[in-house]
């Protein structure tokens, strides 16, 4: 609807220009009247209405003075001036103070009034149209500054234009000095979970709205830009010019950072993780720096979320105690506790592992590294075990990429507690529906938790309290395989896990439970077609 005001000293006039014709039908709105200019400025300032009927021969404020003033105080407001005088000078005077058209009371009917309102309305709308076109330029032309800005940024940091980084950010007027720079890499706190919240429309418009509240932070704190990398990644460059105290710039950057954060939170209800560089002295060393906030970031694992780490913190553990994958013992905890369906030996072994990333400071390579091995090594369970990968691996996607949507230590400790009980789970579940007897159930079960023992069918026969010659007859139909076979199918299967682990050759038979090096030689070469050394060179290459 367009809204109109109407300004007359006489109450007769105003209702009747109130009623002449059926105001909403045709799209108006009558939003206020007023008997005298100065309650009419006071009224169209707080209305903002779009046609004002104004008189002209008015008790002390006149039309042509309220025309000159309203003008100042709604400039895009069409002013039809009407007098019961047909006088030449109130025209003259009110179409030059900027009113559209001038109406004679006694002559105005409602043709010629719809009229008149269809001309303005048609002009009202051709202006809207022509400032929302202006306003778009003017935003197109803003945040294509700001495009161009950002990516003179990240072109800099990525090491293309370092050289020149003084002169570009005066020819780009980017905020910010060419010395005593420090680079904060940051990003959303559990953002994949937040995504999963959001259609593709709603994700859109909340990074918009990230983006937003960053640059207006950026812009209130001074001397501080951002870029954007992947979704729920930013860059952040602070420079303090000419402070030359250390302690001064980190306090600074520190403050800056904890505003930033502290706003986000305020306004989205989200946090941020931040790694802050050291003082880059020089903008020609700026993509090293760059590098360096980046790694912070991803070491900062440890910390958990929502924190903000400094490369001095990490700089006293460069060579932490702790820097590659699972260890051998690690491997054999945990594979020893699956095959004894030992649940809480597993949860144990993964939290003493998680706990000693922490203590050490681990580097995310080295999280990444036992992450990979703690995959590796569920896979070779559940096809030792023939099991249907999908019933561990439950999301559609890799795991090798599931475990990166975790962005600390303690989310992936749960992470992986959860892949490897439900390991545990499926391979319970299975032993009850193998449809094999109780003493077979409880034959197969000592044989894998005492493989490496000497065992025979006697001894275990004797276990499950049968003779050896009914727990034969048993393997062979149940089973459909004897009981020497199956032992020594589970021993090799051992001994090769060894190998891939790295055991010592002269203490594979023995921890395989071979008594005899030539007899395991023969068995090993039965069931894989290779000699143990053979097998060992198919690992190594497996591995390169």
């Amino acid at each position: 609807m367009i809204k109109v005001f109407i300004l007359d000293d006489e109450t007769i006039a105003r209702i009747n220009l109130r009623h002449l014709i059926n105001w909403e039908k045709e799209g108006y709105v009558i939003c206020g009247e007023a008997d005298n200019g100065a309650d009419a400025l006071k009224k169209a300032e707080e209305l903002q209405p779009d046609i004002i009927f104004t008189d002209m021969n008015m008790a002390g404020m006149n039309g042509v003075e309220f025309i000159n003033q309203v003008k100042r105080i709604v400039p895009s407001a069409k002013i039809i001036a009407f007098s019961a005088f047909d006088d030449f000078e109130f025209v003259r005077q009110s179409l030059k103070e900027g009113a559209v058209d001038y109406l004679i009371k006694y002559r105005m009917d409602a043709e010629s009034l719809l009229s008149m309102l269809e001309s303005i309305k048609n002009s009202i709308r051709t202006e809207s149209m022509e400032r929302q076109k202006n306003d778009r330029i003017r935003e197109m032309a803003t945040s294509g500054k700001a495009l161009v800005q950002k990516n003179v940024i990240m072109n800099s940091l990525n090491g293309y234009l370092k050289d020149n980084f003084t002169a570009i950010i005066k020819e780009y007027e980017i905020d910010l000095d060419d010395k005593n720079l420090i680079i904060a890499a940051s990003r959303i706190d559990d953002f994949y979970s937040i995504k999963e919240k959001f259609n593709t429309q709603e994700r859109a418009v909340f990074i918009q709205t990230v983006d937003n509240i960053l640059t207006g932070i950026c812009e209130d704190i001074g001397k501080t830009v951002y870029v954007g990398m992947d979704e729920g990644k930013y860059i952040f460059l602070m420079s303090f010019g000419d402070i030359l105290s250390e302690a001064a710039i980190y306090s600074r950057a520190i403050t800056n950072i904890g505003t930033i954060e502290g706003t986000v939170k305020r306004f989205l209800n989200v946090t941020l993780s931040f790694g802050l560089s050291g003082i880059c002295p020089v903008a020609a060393k700026i993509d090293e720096y760059y590098r360096e906030a980046r790694k912070v970031l991803d070491d900062g694992y440890f910390k958990g979320s929502n924190y903000i780490v400094q490369k001095r913190e990490l700089a006293c553990n460069e060579t932490p105690r702790r820097n590659t994958g699972l260890s051998a013992a690690e491997e054999k905890n945990l594979l020893g506790g699956i095959r004894s369906s030992k649940k809480d030996g597993v949860i144990k072994t993964l939290e003493d592992i998680f706990r000693s990333m922490k203590e050490n400071k681990c580097p995310f390579d080295t999280v990444k590294m036992t992450c990979i091995d703690l995959i590796n090594l569920l896979s070779r369970v559940i096809k030792e075990f023939n099991i249907s990968s999908g019933k561990v691996f439950t999301s559609t996607s890799s795991p090798y990429d599931d475990f990166k949507k975790f962005e600390n230590l303690e989310e992936l400790l749960n992470y992986f507690k959860f892949l490897y009980t439900t390991l545990l789970d499926v391979l319970e579940q299975n032993k009850l529906n193998s449809g094999y007897s109780p003493i077979i159930k409880k034959s197969i079960d000592y044989i894998i938790n005492n493989y490496h023992s000497d065992i025979s069918l006697s001894s275990v026969a004797e276990k499950v309290n049968v003779t050896p010659q009914y727990l034969s007859k048993l393997f062979k139909e149940e089973c459909n395989e004897g009981f020497t076979y199956y032992l020594n199918s589970i021993r090799i299967e051992q001994a090769k896990q060894m190998l891939a682990e790295g055991i010592n050759f002269k203490d594979l038979a023995p921890k395989a439970g071979f008594n005899n090096y030539t007899y395991f030689f023969t068995v090993f070469k039965e069931f894989t077609g290779m000699t143990p050394h053979q097998y060992e060179k198919t690992i190594l290459k497996e591995k390169i």
